[in-house]
């Protein structure tokens, strides 16, 4: 595969069915080990992989990722490293959530299993559907500690306004924002694959999951909706009192939603203990 060659930073954590961690533009593996982790302190069965990708955390950039095609180009590059045989399932989380797509269609006869989460369907931001960001909460005492960039930051996505909020956006979240080679996401941002990701969607019967909420102004939600349509083994859980980064403003929705979903691999007929 094209980019294989880029050596990427990653993490691998436990043994058994492997999940692919895709995180979301300008972030890093942090974003997904803050809410995937502690789902397995008391499960096992599962190994979980992280990475960054290339010009984002630990990664380096690469001149060569001109668009999202090249991304998905890179991802399965590293895939054929380190999951090269077998079934493996995959989280993507908003534009991972677009490249986990793009994965499960190139890998389809091995991808067991997709939850996504706030997923970007269109990369092209022209053609979203999202709502206006609705402040469902807001600590002022905390919003006034900020400095202003920070609380502009803060404020551009998240409903939910506390410092408990905070306190995760900021560790795993802006950090990663404020080292990402933005030269590159420049290049890429709004560019969409050359082939349609869903197309195979009816096809696929394995453990989906799609988490959306309906104060996403990001990617919204009506897009997510038509999106699980398409899916026949898919569940579909909305937050109402949330915005783009449910797995942070609704915790102990998401974590019932993805342990649900683990569940769903476990009793497909999977040999987790592989």
């Amino acid at each position: 595969m094209k980019f294989s060659d880029i050596e990427a930073f990653h993490d691998i954590k436990g043994t058994g069915l492997p999940i692919l961690m895709i995180h979301a533009f300008s972030l890093d593996h942090r974003v997904m080990t803050g809410c995937m982790e502690p789902l397995f302190v008391n499960r096992t069965g599962f190994q979980r992989i992280y990475f960054d990708m290339p010009g984002m955390g630990m990664s380096p950039s690469c001149d060569d990722i001109q668009d999202s095609q090249d991304m998905l180009d890179f991802i399965c590059g590293f895939i054929d490293r380190v999951i090269p045989t077998g079934d493996f399932a995959i989280v993507g989380e908003s534009y991972g959530g677009y490249l986990a797509r793009g994965v499960a269609y190139r890998y389809r006869e091995r991808c067991t299993g997709m939850l996504l989460i706030c997923p970007v369907v269109y990369f092209d931001r022209s053609k979203r559907t999202v709502p206006e960001l609705k402040v469902l909460e807001e600590d002022t005492m905390l919003l006034s500690e900020l400095s202003m960039l920070d609380a502009e930051d803060f404020q551009s996505s998240v409903v939910l306004q506390t410092r408990e909020v905070w306190e995760r956006f900021n560790a795993e979240i802006l950090s990663a924002v404020r080292q990402a080679d933005f030269g590159l996401l420049e290049r890429i941002r709004d560019s969409e694959f050359s082939f349609d990701p869903d197309e195979y969607a009816s096809d696929f019967n394995q453990p989906t999951a799609i988490l959306l909420a309906r104060y996403d102004n990001a990617v919204g939600y009506l897009d997510g909706i038509e999106l699980f349509k398409k899916f026949p083994a898919a569940s579909l859980v909305v937050s109402n009192y949330s915005g783009h980064n449910i797995q942070i403003e609704q915790p102990e929705l998401f974590n019932a939603a993805t342990n649900a979903w683990l569940d769903q691999l476990k009793i497909s007929g999977i040999d987790l203990e592989k």
